[in-house]
């Protein structure tokens, strides 16, 4: 069974300031595996806690935000979990893709982080279903 996600942005933030630096990042790819891993898990409930490290708490993110992805989890186990490239903005932006491949539905995952004061600062997260609207560089 197929289900379609046109396009589905988890999150949109926008940082000004005031991020603890007591609050430590995996690095952007390590921690966009991290977000992949609870969708591939069916673990929606744990993104939240994911993207409050990652944003360094300036994310609040409500668990049901995740529910959109519960029919593409339930297509079948994951069969692929996968980096698929990192882009580099002038050490300034960076963004991760990610696939993963259910029985018969892909979901790609693109995570874009800021260096915000040294530290990579998750600011966005989007899925997408349709290989040619995940906007590869």
């Amino acid at each position: 069974m197929w289900f379609v996600v046109r396009r589905l942005f988890i999150l949109i933030a926008v940082l000004a300031g005031g991020h603890s630096a007591a609050l430590a990042v995996d690095t952007p790819r390590e921690n966009c595996a991290r977000i992949a891993d609870a969708v591939a898990q069916n673990e929606l409930a744990e993104i939240p806690n994911i993207l409050r490290q990652a944003s360094k708490g300036a994310l609040n993110v409500d668990a049901g935000a995740f529910r959109t992805l519960q029919p593409i989890v339930e297509t079948g186990p994951v069969k692929v979990n996968d980096f698929l490239i990192e882009k580099d903005y002038n050490g300034t932006l960076l963004k991760t893709w990610r696939l993963l491949y259910f029985d018969w539905q892909s979901l790609y995952l693109r995570c874009t982080y800021v260096k915000v004061d040294g530290d990579w600062v998750l600011i966005h997260v989007g899925t997408e279903t349709d290989e040619e609207k995940i906007d590869l560089p």
